[in-house]
């Protein structure tokens, strides 16, 4: 960031502040100039081409506030000449990873022609802002007072710019690994119901200018949690009913990371044995662990999960000693939908994820304890019992 005199005043940490996006026109770019601020008194509701007549972003760098503003409105901003665009994420705890996964061959990706488009964090926003003397809110309500404005619309022109950059490579086709680890199912009937742990292992890795993302908590504790659990369930001897699938994925912190799609897959499970050859082996049962090392004091349950695993888990936790809740920010939260089977995604609460300090100091092994503890109850239920 920059005053108007060129003279630089702040700079910002990539996969911390800020992330790129690669969807629509979203790509490469060097770009340099003051900042406008463009808000919408409609909300997200589109506008009509014909209405952003009068719009000129010619040598500006815009800034939209994501939730407030039209989805399509990075193509029309492209259209009136704009040279980046800085969308501001609505949620100031949550991370800002870069869009890392491209796909082309539908068509939405790195549409030429192309530019940076970047999503920043509510604090680095205002930090753009108090170089113009502004609160974020009061720039949000002053439609009309601008300096364009239109059917819908309304811009501010900042004393501020903004230096983006941003070279990317030619995509390339990348093969993610996942490990499985079974126990099989005993019960005739129920062996072919599966229950699937999963645990996402890679993080963000290494960034080009050798910045590390250690992943200790998001998400080494949630595969460590599962290999403690899948050990000692096999060094108790543990008689599951039905069959137990671990699974530690890759590519958890992409947008499709495919994880769906191989669950739904009957062909996925072709080497697994079959007590019942007759019965399609699926997943029954299907939880998401992560965040299993720090956090707040709380069990987090998505509330999206089905409500019967709710339901298991949160008695699982209060015999534990341990309260639920069912809502928080500061997450890129998980929640798988596979046909036919529940679905729960469970962490401790308020995550407070920090990707640049996300290391084996912050672990508590306390905690990773005893939410294995509270999974094991849960799930002992599952694999045991007929139903549940």
């Amino acid at each position: 960031m920059l005053n108007l005199d060129g003279e630089v005043v702040d700079s910002f940490t990539h996969q911390v502040d800020f992330g790129y996006v690669t969807d629509g026109h979203g790509g490469s770019g060097l770009v340099e100039y003051p900042v406008t601020f463009v808000g919408f008194t409609r909300g997200a509701n589109e506008i009509a081409w014909e209405d952003y007549q009068g719009l000129d972003l010619r040598g500006r760098i815009v800034l939209l506030w994501e939730g407030s503003t039209p989805p399509d409105f990075a193509s029309e901003a492209l259209i009136r000449g704009v040279g980046g665009i800085l969308w501001v994420s609505r949620d100031a705890s949550a991370p800002v990873s870069s869009q890392i996964q491209v796909q082309d061959d539908l068509g939405r990706s790195l549409v030429r022609p192309t530019l940076p488009i970047f999503r920043i964090r509510p604090p680095v926003a205002q930090a753009i802002l108090d170089q113009h003397g502004i609160q974020a809110q009061d720039l949000l309500s002053a439609a009309g007072q601008g300096t364009q404005s239109g059917a819908g619309w309304y811009t501010q022109d900042l004393n501020v710019k903004v230096r983006m950059a941003l070279e990317l490579e030619a995509p390339q086709d990348f093969e993610l690994p996942c490990v499985l680890g079974y126990l099989p199912g005993s019960d005739y009937m129920l062996a072919n119901e599966m229950v699937v742990l999963v645990a996402a292992y890679d993080g963000l890795g290494t960034d080009p200018d050798d910045t590390q993302f250690t992943g200790a908590n998001h998400d080494a504790s949630g595969v460590a949690v599962m290999l403690e659990l899948a050990r000692l369930w096999q060094q108790q001897d543990l008689n599951p009913r039905r069959m137990v699938l671990f699974i530690a994925w890759g590519g958890g912190s992409l947008q499709q990371s495919g994880l769906e799609e191989f669950l739904q897959d009957q062909q996925s499970f072709n080497a697994l044995p079959a007590n019942n050859t007759n019965r399609r082996r699926a997943p029954n049962t299907v939880i998401y662990l992560d965040n299993a090392g720090a956090g707040g004091e709380a069990l987090f349950i998505h509330p999206g999960s089905t409500s019967t695993l709710v339901n298991l888990l949160s008695d699982s936790a209060s015999q534990a000693g341990y309260p639920v809740e069912g809502e928080q920010i500061g997450s890129d939260q998980q929640l798988l939908y596979v046909h036919g089977a529940a679905t729960a995604y469970i962490s401790w609460s308020q995550p407070a994820y920090d990707p640049l300090h996300d290391t084996l100091d912050g672990i508590s092994a306390e905690k990773m304890q005893n939410l294995g503890e509270i999974l094991s109850l849960a799930l002992t239920t599952i694999v045991r019992e007929t139903s549940y």
